[in-house]
């Protein structure tokens, strides 16, 4: 599938308003991303200076599952079905400032709102089995507070290729960093600027 990039509706200007609050670096290969605004521009800065690699990841990663399932002519439209029912399952859910983050992910890099939201639908339907763990007092060398987290995806779906660092200051919001994954929004691991850490793991529960 190849998307084409969405215009603004006010044209480049608005366009380098936006970007001009963000910055993108690299450490090696490493993706450093610096975002500021509003849910909407930092969705957008992320799709914008990172469009084909926004593209590439979200791509990859849904024709995995297509593949995976071997169902011939029909396979694409039995994922895709999965994934919506999904996200509009976890939607009324969602904060209204993740929404906005999306669309502005979409906008930015040009890939269809609905393939984001299918994206951010696979942690919830796909069985992963991170771990976890915090480390404190006897347990550490010197007694200080440690926070482990694995990502445990099949390494099948390419995420780690897609790996980078968002640095993240929302309006009104705590700063905080993010190790993620390009075309991801929110934090899978990371600590905001008041020294509190956060890092998802997968549960399976009826």
């Amino acid at each position: 599938t190849e998307w084409p990039a969405r215009a603004t509706e006010s044209g480049h200007r608005y366009e380098e308003n936006i970007l001009a609050k963000a910055s993108l670096s690299y450490d090696g290969d490493l993706p450093v991303l610096k975002l500021r605004g509003t849910p909407y521009e930092i969705g957008f800065q992320h799709g914008r200076l990172l469009q084909e690699r926004v593209r590439q990841a979200n791509r990859q990663m849904l024709q995995y599952f297509t593949a995976k399932l071997m169902i011939p002519i029909v396979g694409e439209w039995v994922v895709y079905f999965l994934l919506d029912r999904t996200y509009n399952q976890l939607k009324p859910h969602i904060p209204q400032d993740f929404l906005e983050e999306m669309q502005g992910l979409a906008d930015g890099s040009g890939v269809p709102l609905r393939m984001i939201q299918r994206l951010h639908a696979v942690p919830d339907l796909y069985s992963t089995l991170c771990a976890s763990g915090a480390f404190h007092g006897p347990a550490t060398q010197d007694g200080r507070l440690l926070h482990l987290r694995n990502l445990d995806w099949n390494r099948e779906i390419g995420i780690q290729d897609y790996a980078a660092i968002f640095a993240v200051h929302k309006e009104g919001k705590v700063p905080f960093v993010n190790i993620g994954y390009v075309s991801f929004i929110g934090a899978l691991s990371g600590m905001n600027a008041e020294g509190i850490s956060i890092g998802q793991i997968g549960s399976e529960s009826r």
